[in-house]
């Protein structure tokens, strides 16, 4: 395949994410990039761009995926939109739900929007070794590269949730140079959650060994959902079900089991321990990109003192949305995110 370039793929989205699967485990994409132009998917709401690109290290491949209004547009690099997953969701589908379309609903507004998945995560590369924040930024560093080359833009904003919200300030704070506007919904820092570490430990101040990957199926994400939520009534009806369809789109396999679980990579687990326990994995001191915190107030997983350790962002800004948690996106209050959001990118 060296040397093959672009190739293009038929119109079904599931044949095509079958064909996807089986080339990464393959191998068989290796050293080129191949685009899936205007693919058909569940959502039928604007036409979808695939591809498969190689990351910085041998032998892992990348997916991700493009949405705007008008392919044939040169969109300014201020219009340039990448979207980093979270670990609880893990899959560019978190912001893809149709009906709840965050790509969609910025492209939408003149966006070009894109998601990617890391290695180890959705339709990209499941290397064997655990996944930590500083192996997706490099995932990161290969994917803004392709975008900067493919639309001939010198920079992009970068919309990270959770765990993605690390990846991405990590990446803004090493190459400020390519990062027009920083976003950091629900994002992780530095802070102290005993709940939550108590059973990531095998005994006090121990943490267990984790696998590389695991078996995980979507009821640990709704039961910290409903955990945040205490009883109030925040979500549409519906969503569960519909975040439960991108839940298991992180792993093509994951409908083969019974019940129904993916396959995750738990590198993660390293990176939120020590940021549960006051280590931070990443300077916040280093992010240079006018940069935008947005948080629920009733996030327990997002830190309320990261804005305070932005001292080197050239604009910052905090915003608390109240009666919301960590997955607002899905939340009642989801339109004063996107409102926000959208006020921020636009400036």
């Amino acid at each position: 395949m060296k040397g093959l370039g672009f190739i293009m793929f038929g119109t079904q989205r599931k044949g095509i994410s079958l064909l996807l699967a089986l080339m990464l485990v393959m191998g068989l994409v290796t050293g080129c990039q191949i685009p899936i132009e205007e693919a058909e998917e569940e959502n039928p709401g604007l036409p979808l761009n695939e591809y498969v690109i190689p990351a910085k290290d041998p032998g892992i491949q990348l997916y991700l995926r493009e949405k705007n209004v008008d392919n044939k547009k040169q969109y300014k690099g201020e219009k340039v939109v990448l979207f980093l997953e979270p670990f609880d969701i893990p899959t560019v589908e978190a912001f893809d739900i149709k009906g709840w379309s965050w790509m969609e609903h910025l492209a939408g507004q003149g966006f070009d929007t894109w998601a990617m998945d890391f290695r180890g995560f959705g339709k990209s590369s499941r290397p064997e070794s655990k996944v930590r924040a500083a192996d997706a930024v490099k995932d990161v560093e290969a994917v803004v590269a392709f975008i900067k080359k493919t639309k001939k833009v010198d920079k992009v904003s970068v919309i990270g949730w959770g765990w993605g919200a690390v990846v991405g300030a990590q990446y803004a704070g090493d190459h400020p140079e390519n990062v027009h506007k920083l976003l950091l919904y629900g994002p992780m820092y530095s802070s102290h959650l005993p709940d939550m570490i108590k059973d990531m430990e095998s005994s006090p101040g121990v943490m267990k060994e984790y696998p590389n990957y695991e078996l995980k199926t979507y009821d640990t994400t709704r039961q910290h959902w409903a955990m945040m939520m205490k009883g109030r009534d925040l979500i549409q009806p519906g969503i569960v079900a519909d975040v439960g369809r991108a839940f298991f789109m992180a792993d093509s396999t994951s409908y083969q089991r019974n019940p129904k679980v993916i396959r995750q990579n738990m590198g993660p687990m390293i990176d939120l321990y020590n940021i549960w326990n006051n280590k931070p994995v990443f300077d916040a001191g280093k992010i240079k990109a006018s940069t935008l915190v947005v948080r629920g107030d009733a996030d327990s997983f997002a830190d309320p003192d990261l804005i305070n350790a932005l001292t080197g962002a050239k604009n910052k800004k905090e915003v608390v949305i109240k009666n919301s948690t960590h997955w607002l996106l899905y939340e009642k209050h989801r339109d004063e995110l996107l409102t926000i959001i959208l006020e921020f990118l636009m400036k």
